[in-house]
């Protein structure tokens, strides 16, 4: 997610939410929203970009540990999570927005 917060700052948000289960029973639910306040100075075309691939890939191993760390300080197993295509991600968002419209 993204929050417009002045003409070249914005917040960017990487939320994760991971949903663990042992034999169809949960295990446990594991929720975060690991935000960053960026400057982006570039052209308008160029921000969507950068706002929605190139910082959530650097927020993400910030992410992954602290995930790491809580679920190991709450005693439970450890999770190694695999890294994400964010250029991916977004690429299917776009494609879901066209075929919407």
């Amino acid at each position: 997610d993204t929050t417009k917060l002045n003409d070249t700052q914005y917040e960017v948000t990487l939320n994760i939410r991971i949903n663990a289960d042992v034999k169809d029973e949960p295990l446990f639910i594991f929720e975060l929203s690991y935000a960053a306040a960026c400057t982006v100075i570039m052209p308008e075309e160029q921000k969507e970009p950068v706002m929605f691939i190139e910082i959530p890939r650097m927020l993400f191993p910030y992410a992954r540990q602290i995930i790491s760390t809580n679920l190991s300080e709450a005693g439970l197993p450890p999770l190694m999570l695999t890294p994400v295509d964010f250029a991916a991600v977004y690429r299917n968002k776009k494609e879901q927005q066209k075929t919407a419209n």
